[in-house]
């Protein structure tokens, strides 16, 4: 992607939609209402929801770019999840019959468009003897389907961005939204490394059922190489659209319940 040499850029980056139609048209619409540059999806189109060629055909119509994610390769290439570590035997079920639906739903053009997905993006800002190096994955630089939860150590992330080549790393693949700050090797253009889970769009995380995405704002100030912010966004959505239609379809019920319970959560707490 070519340099941004504007002073300052703001991106809108969501990621894990997972056939949840309902949820993604919210956060398209929050992020129309916002002064955004441009827009980045990270992946994982598909997977636990009813609406996969739906969503597929949207993020195609607003040609916003895109990346693949895990769930999305498994059904672009017919490879089933067996290779996750499934904590128990019916979750492996539920995954494998989600899996099914998903592969027998999608029709050809969609599947072709999910195979031709690109596995990172790269953004360079500033000026152009020293710009900020951003980097956008699914999971991690090292595969789609790995997990950099919230929780992790310092030293496994230096050593993760070690294999970025970048300054930002942007990612979702988790659904848990956190923004790390990691002293930089001096030997770096900016003295801060910056670690970005934007989120999930379309599946609950824990007890909060709305879809969550990140603002990303990039500047350069005097006397500054560089300056990211992040401002985590969560919106509300038709969640009782999305629990009748799992419902009604051969997804596993137990899918419509996680939005439930998540739900009834939310309006109790």
């Amino acid at each position: 992607m070519k340099q941004t040499p504007m002073p300052s850029f703001s991106l809108a980056v969501f990621s894990d939609i997972h056939a949840n139609l309902p949820a993604l048209e919210a956060v398209l619409q929050d992020i129309e209402q916002r002064p955004v540059d441009a827009w980045f999806c990270l992946g994982d189109l598909v997977g636990y929801g009813p609406w996969p060629n739906e969503v597929i055909e949207r993020i195609r119509s607003l040609r916003i770019p895109t990346i693949a994610g895990d769930h999305d390769i498994r059904v672009a290439t017919g490879h089933p999840p067996w290779g996750y570590a499934f904590t128990s035997e019916q979750t492996r079920r539920w995954t494998e019959q989600a899996y099914a639906y998903t592969h027998a739903t999608l029709t050809p053009e969609n599947r072709a468009y999910l195979h031709q997905l690109p596995r990172h993006m790269r953004l360079s800002f500033g000026p152009e003897d020293l710009p900020l190096q951003l980097l956008m994955v699914h999971g991690s630089p090292r595969r789609q389907d790995e997990y950099l939860y919230k929780t992790c150590s310092d030293r496994t992330l230096h050593r993760v961005m070690d294999l970025s080549d970048a300054d930002v790393l942007v990612f979702g693949h988790t659904h848990q939204q956190y923004h790390r700050q990691l002293p930089a090797p001096t030997s770096l253009p900016c003295s801060t490394r910056h670690v970005i889970n934007v989120g999930a769009v379309g599946r609950p995380n824990g007890n909060d059922v709305r879809a969550h995405y990140a603002l990303i704002h990039l500047s350069t100030l005097p006397g500054m190489r560089c300056n990211v912010q992040v401002d985590f966004i969560a919106v509300p959505y038709d969640v009782e659209q999305v629990i009748h239609t799992i419902k009604n379809s051969p997804l596993p019920s137990a899918y419509a319940l996680d939005f439930e319970q998540s739900a009834n959560y939310s309006l109790s707490s």
